[in-house]
Order: C-alpha cells, then structure tokens, then sequence
C-alpha cells in the first residue's frame, strides 16, 4: 500500500511490523474504550494504530475514537490492552 509522506523527516522510525501487535485484542478494545470515556451515547467512529513519536521507547499503540452528539474522545492502548491514555 502506497505511503503519503507529509512533511519533512525521517518515516523509518515510525515504521513498524504487523507482528507487533496482537490484532486479536482490538475488538476487546473498541468494545472497551467507550466505557473509558465520557462520552453519551457513544459510537466508535474509527481506530488508528501508530509509533507513538513521544512516549519512552516509541512503543506501538492503539488509538481508538469515541464520537457521541456532543463530545468525542480518544482511548490509547497498548499493544497488550492496557489504558495509556484518554482525551
């Protein structure tokens, strides 16, 4: 799949193999992640996964959005289902 680079820098550090995560937790994760939040009447609008550029190590995570009708929120998770953050 093509890879559209904004910006400068280098990609390869955000780079990162399929087999680094375990796919098979994330239904578990997006099934989870509106419970995390705040959000009335939640629906999962979509998932990202990413190097997080800023956290020790630069692990892979998890993103999950959390819409509802008048906030929205995010769950990250790590690569084993643990909460790093929600905003």
């Amino acid at each position: 799949m093509p890879v559209e680079i904004i910006g400068g820098g280098d990609i390869e550090p955000a780079l990162f193999g399929s087999t680094e995560l375990d796919w098979t937790i994330l239904p578990a994760l997006v099934a989870a992640a509106p419970g995390e939040t705040t959000v009335e009447d939640p629906t999962i609008s979509h998932v990202i996964v990413e190097r997080s550029p800023t956290l020790e190590g630069n692990p892979v995570f998890f993103r999950v959005f959390v819409s509802g009708a008048r906030s929205s929120a995010f769950v990250d998770y790590s690569t084993t289902g643990d909460v790093i953050a929600v905003g």
